[in-house]
């Protein structure tokens, strides 16, 4: 009954987090697919994976030039949480930076333009604020591209243990609507030079 669940392991202590099996099942639900379990014949175990077609052009296997990667900071000091979250946007589209610590976090977002930024909500900044509040004080921009990591009241958070199908959907949301933004303006069809 417990299988999936986090934290929970039969192993002593210091021989397993009881993560994996929940990682690999929040991962799989993000990405439309179900993690089944059964009993092996001969003892063990048997896992199956299902995960839905993707819907991509023939042929297509990298970005087309136009495309860029989107860029997304994880500001956390839990490697847990990187693992985690980098597996999550494994993949074409994003080019995954990570940040240790407030201060780390701060420079990095300094100096880049990052589409999204997912940080937890009670990790300090040099300030003495959290990274969170210090960031947005920054500027008011990054508010718009922020996802909060166990923060309070926060628009865009999500908690830990993650509910990665939410984690994704903010991000897409957040994502997309800096895509859309950042599009050269449509010419007209009828102006004449």
């Amino acid at each position: 009954a417990n299988l999936f669940t986090p934290f929970f392991t039969t192993k002593p202590a210091g021989q397993g987090t009881g993560l994996g099996l929940s990682l690999s099942y929040g991962l799989i639900q993000a990405h439309g697919g179900t993690l089944a379990y059964e009993d092996g014949p001969d003892g063990g175990a048997e896992f199956t994976i299902e995960l839905p077609a993707a819907d991509l052009p023939a042929g297509r296997i990298t970005p087309q030039p136009s495309e860029r990667k989107r860029r997304i900071l994880i500001v956390d000091d839990d490697p847990t949480a990187h693992r985690v979250i980098a597996a999550l946007f494994a993949g074409e589209r994003y080019r995954v930076e990570n940040a240790r610590n407030g201060a780390e976090g701060m420079a990095m977002a300094a100096a880049a333009d990052y589409d999204l930024v997912i940080a937890d909500a009670t990790l300090a900044a040099p300030s003495g604020r959290t990274f969170v509040q210090e960031l947005r004080e920054s500027d008011g921009r990054w508010g718009e591209r922020l996802i909060s990591v166990g923060g309070r009241g926060e628009d865009r958070r999500v908690s830990k243990p993650f509910d990665l199908r939410r984690l994704r959907s903010l991000a897409d949301e957040i994502i997309g609507a800096r895509a859309v933004s950042s599009q050269p303006p449509a010419q007209d069809a009828t102006a004449r030079s």
